[in-house]
């Protein structure tokens, strides 16, 4: 007898006993019914007829060769005891397969099963949440803006582009005409003029901002909306430097801060009665009035809402009912509300004669490369204007200080 073939059908047996063992825990639900798949019932039944063949094959040797052994090989476990089901699992159904069935079984109508009952194999899952599969997120779209003032004061003035890097002009600082009727063999008053040249160079205003490809390209329309925030933030400082800039370089020299612009305080005095008479300095005639037409009363907004609220000795308002449309005049001279103006100062003035912002360059947005952009992939955005602020004639101004 050739023991080494005993060995070796004992150890395929015992394998093959070992995996089907593993195979039924896997397979057997806590009833002890068979819940495997087809393949793995497949696989069962080959291991069950191997181990048969086996198993006779042991026996054989035994009887033929190693009768001693003979009775121990009878104590080896039966691979009947491993055998799976007489079938297969039947595949787990829902209840409209159930009546479809029995339908093509039977060929009874759909109203034959409405009382009967069906078994059916739930099996109960975790329940499915937004933490388990999160909703896309998407955005409306919708950018809101931040908080900014209306600009209002480029609209009151006159804009002219120039060619020039530096506004010169004349000023007339002396005017004595002297013009007087005379009698006849008599010499003619002589009359006295003089003139001053006046300069304001041409100063940038603007500002810059990095963006990098990835933002502008997988955004939308985001350069669009950096462009028009860009451009904003450089109107917004021209026309706060156009009233209270104050001329040194690179500033522009705003109204407000003009030598020869004609100023009081107002102290105690009324407000509306404050601002009748610097309209009334605006519009006199001599050497320290304008004698110009006053077109715009300009505000700060917390000193406007103090003007519209102001009330008579019998509580009424002096503007008018401010729940109103607003639209506060003084003599014809519209009150025109911005935060450009410094509070607690009224200006007076002829902005459409006397006013001029030159501009040499409008507002204008750039796209470049500086320093390590290229290969840092980001772009520059370049935004910026060039502008003087010219006031032809001071006296035709009067600001209000304590207003």
């Amino acid at each position: 007898m050739n023991t080494t073939v005993y060995t070796e059908t004992l150890e395929k047996y015992t394998h093959v006993l070992n995996e089907a063992r593993a195979l039924i825990q896997v397979c057997e639900d806590s009833e002890g019914k068979f819940r495997g798949t087809e393949a793995q019932f497949e696989r069962l039944v080959a291991l069950r007829k191997e181990a048969e063949d086996l198993k006779a094959q042991l026996d054989k040797l035994a009887n033929e060769n190693l009768p001693a052994l003979k009775e121990a090989i009878e104590g080896l476990p039966d691979p009947a005891a491993y055998a799976p089901p007489s079938s297969p699992p039947a595949e787990a159904k829902t209840l409209g397969q159930l009546v479809a069935r029995d339908m093509k079984r039977l060929g009874k109508a759909p109203e034959a099963f409405w009382a009967k009952n069906y078994d059916l194999d739930l099996q109960l899952k975790a329940t499915l949440t937004r933490t388990d599969y999160p909703p896309e997120a998407l955005r409306t779209g919708v950018v809101v803006p931040f908080p900014v003032r209306q600009l209002t004061l480029l609209d009151i003035v006159n804009i002219v582009p120039t060619q020039l890097g530096s506004i010169r002009y004349m000023e007339q600082t002396t005017h004595t005409p002297a013009a007087a009727e005379t009698a006849e063999g008599s010499a003619l008053p002589e009359s006295t003029f003089a003139f001053t040249e006046r300069n304001q160079p041409v100063q940038a205003v603007g500002a810059y901002l990095p963006v990098t490809e990835e933002a502008l390209e997988d955004n939308d329309g985001l350069q669009a909306i950096v462009d028009g925030i860009l451009l904003y933030a450089v109107r917004e400082r021209v026309e706060t430097q156009m009233i209270q800039g104050n001329g040194t370089a690179p500033n522009l020299l705003g109204v407000i801060n003009t030598p020869g612009v004609q100023t009081f305080a107002r102290s105690t005095t009324p407000r509306i009665d404050a601002l009748l008479d610097a309209i009334g300095r605006v519009a006199g005639s001599g050497a320290t009035t304008g004698n110009a037409n006053a077109d715009a009363i300009i505000l700060n907004w917390a000193d406007y809402i103090e003007l519209v609220t102001e009330k008579d000795a019998t509580g009424r308002y002096l503007f008018g009912d401010p729940v109103s449309a607003l639209g506060t005049s003084v003599m014809g001279v519209p009150v025109i509300p911005s935060n450009a103006m410094p509070a607690n100062t009224a200006l007076v003035g002829a902005f459409r004669q006397w006013h001029i912002l030159y501009q040499r360059r409008g507002v204008q947005v750039e796209v470049g490369l500086i320093g390590n952009n290229f290969v840092q992939r980001v772009r520059t955005l370049r935004c910026y204007g060039r502008f003087a602020n010219v006031v032809l004639r001071p006296r035709a101004f009067c600001t209000i200080t304590g207003f």
